[in-house]
């Protein structure tokens, strides 16, 4: 028993008329149209855990802006001590002592720069990738219920720039890129509070102007 196989010629194809529904469908799917979003809509697949983490991260990424100001501020105790050894206020063994205390002050400071940036930068770059993966599969999914005349305009190749390129820029704008803007952001207001709190001094003290030696 022999089956026969009809064949519909290709310019019956193309004569052929869609249902109206089936071809706007198809329309909307082949014509994607550009959407604008907030930067905030990025973190609607972070889960309650991940807000946890980032909440840990921006912690301490505001623990490591802290240092840089205690750092200068230390700096300057440093100075004056120079300063003072140099004028003969102080003498040798309280220069000596005060210079060993600023000293042990800054290897502290700077042991728990170290961590808290870690840990800032740890976080952020976890939830990050974690967040970049859920996109990922939300975006493969959404292109697997595409038509096949979608694929037809835009090629496979616009799809993979898409999956790897794109969502990788997402990526670096939701991880320790956001932890780097708290932890600056910090430094700044810190500086501004203590350049503040110094000007107040000058202010209350104005011969405090005059108390740098020349030589």
């Amino acid at each position: 028993m022999t089956e026969k196989i009809t064949s519909i010629p290709i310019e019956e194809l193309s004569d052929m008329k869609l249902d109206p529904t089936e071809e706007r469908i198809l329309k909307d799917q082949i014509s994607v149209t550009e959407r604008k979003i907030s930067y905030f809509t990025l973190y609607r697949f972070a889960t309650k855990l991940d807000w946890i983490i980032m909440f840990i991260g921006l912690v301490f990424s505001m623990a490591a802006g802290s240092t840089l100001p205690t750092i200068a501020l230390l700096l300057g105790l440093m100075i004056d001590s120079f300063t003072n050894v140099k004028i003969h206020t102080v003498s040798t063994d309280e220069f000596s002592e005060k210079v060993n205390f600023v000293s042990l002050e800054l290897v502290y400071v700077a042991i728990g720069m170290f961590v808290a940036s870690y840990i800032a930068t740890a976080t952020w770059v976890y939830t990050g990738e974690r967040i970049a993966r859920q996109i990922r599969e939300q975006y493969l999914r959404a292109i697997l219920r595409q038509n096949i005349a979608y694929f037809d305009k835009h090629g496979s190749g616009d799809v993979t720039t898409r999956i790897t390129s794109d969502i990788h820029l997402i990526q670096d704008g939701i991880s320790e890129k956001v932890a780097l803007t708290f932890q600056y952001g910090y430094v700044m207001n810190n500086l501004v509070m203590h350049g503040v709190s110094k000007a107040r001094d000058l202010n209350m003290n104005p011969t405090g102007l005059f108390n740098i030696p020349i030589q």
